[in-house]
């Protein structure tokens, strides 16, 4: 019986160690709004996506991604660069959106220092039916403020995105759930309308998750599912293992 017991006991630690991390979510998702997985990302280059909001509306797509990385006396100077593309459709429609992204990087190592004089910068643009659309989305690396920030040197991510007559800002997440520790590198992303948080994109998981304020209109939805399928598709160089050890 005791080895029944210590058994269960060791399962259960190991079961806890394995599971998977989760970023902090917005107090107004707290308890609250489930998760929704973007599936078949899972760390491929090209595939289909699918998912699946709560009221079983179901989206699909394909995507594409790359990435790639020069050192010049590496790693004294690094160039990382890559891109990204993928379809949107809503269910029911014919029209589908592509979305085409780059992203570059440009830094100097110096022993344990790193200087960034290009800092990260990705952009998507937006076409239907060939038609170039009115839209945009950038993520930049925003300069880091204050003494902590500084200390701290983390991968911070800001950006915006004008999608279906919509304005959006988002900016990276570093902390887990249940821990003080904290990643270098985005665990996520919280997504904003105005002053109100509208969703958060996760990115701890084989594929990413996407968590959605209720009550969305119609075109502040798109918006947010356009945008959260970009953040998915940005093959980051924080998170590139192309990158130095």
């Amino acid at each position: 019986m005791t080895g029944v017991l210590v058994l269960s006991m060791a399962l259960g630690l190991n079961a806890a160690a394995l599971a998977t991390a989760r970023m902090v979510l917005p107090a107004e998702f707290t308890g609250q709004s489930a998760r929704i997985e973007l599936a078949g990302f899972g760390g491929h280059n090209k595939g289909s996506y699918s998912l699946t909001l709560p009221a079983g509306t179901h989206y699909g797509g394909e995507f594409r991604r790359s990435e790639s990385r020069l050192g010049i006396m590496d790693p004294l100077l690094v160039r990382n660069k890559g891109r990204g593309s993928f379809s949107f459709g809503e269910p029911g429609s014919e029209s589908h959106i592509e979305a085409k992204c780059e992203f570059a990087k440009f830094s100097i190592n110096v022993d344990v220092v790193t200087f960034d004089p290009k800092k990260v910068a990705y952009g998507c643009e937006f076409r239907s039916a060939s038609e170039l659309l009115a839209a945009r989305l950038h993520i930049g690396q925003p300069k880091r403020q204050g003494v902590k920030q500084k200390f701290l040197a983390r991968d911070l991510r800001a950006g915006e995105a004008v999608l279906f007559d919509q304005y959006l800002t988002f900016e990276s997440v570093h902390d887990y759930q249940g821990t003080k520790l904290a990643s270098q590198q985005p665990v996520g992303y919280v997504i904003r309308s105005g002053d109100r948080v509208a969703a958060a994109v996760e990115l701890t998981d084989w594929n990413p998750g996407l968590y959605l304020a209720a009550d969305l209109s119609a075109d502040l939805q798109r918006a947010v599912l356009v945008t959260a399928l970009a953040i998915a598709v940005f093959r980051d160089p924080a998170h590139s293992a192309l990158e130095d050890d």
